[in-house]
C-alpha cells in the first residue's frame, strides 16, 4: 500500500479504516460526527491508558522479584542436579520444604541449569 501525504490521504484514517474494517472512502462517522483522525487519536490515547480492570495481584508486564539463592540453597540444588537433572514431583516438594523455596522456583532453576550444562 503506497501512502502519500501530498495526495491529501491521512495515514491515520487509513490505519483506522484497516483496523475497524471500514472502507477507505469512509472518513467520517455519520452517526457520531467524529472524523477518523479524531477517532484514531482517541484509540491511541485509550490504548496507552492503564487498564482499570486488571487485578492488583497480577499486573501485566510486571515481573516478580528475582530470587536470590543462598549459598546453602545453591549447594543443595547443585548436588541434587549432579545426581539427577530431572527431579520428580516428590523430589521438588522435598527440596521446596528443605530450602523454603516454591516448587516453581526450583523447577526454573533446574531448567536453567540444564541449559547451562
Amino acid at each position: 500500500m503506497q501512502t502519500s501525504l501530498a495526495s491529501g490521504v491521512n495515514p491515520f484514517s487509513m490505519l483506522l479504516n484497516v483496523a475497524t474494517g471500514n472502507s477507505p472512502s469512509t472518513s467520517n462517522d455519520m452517526k457520531t460526527g467524529v472524523n477518523s483522525t479524531e477517532a484514531m487519536t482517541n484509540l491511541i490515547a485509550g490504548s496507552m491508558m492503564p487498564s482499570s480492570s486488571s487485578s492488583s495481584s497480577s499486573t501485566p508486564g510486571r515481573r516478580a522479584n528475582r530470587t536470590r539463592f543462598t549459598d546453602y540453597q545453591l549447594k543443595t540444588l547443585q548436588e541434587f542436579f549432579d545426581k539427577q537433572a530431572y527431579p520428580k514431583d516428590d523430589d521438588l516438594e522435598k527440596l521446596s520444604n528443605k530450602m523454603g523455596l516454591s516448587p516453581r522456583v526450583i523447577v526454573v532453576w533446574f531448567q536453567n541449569a540444564r541449559q547451562k550444562a
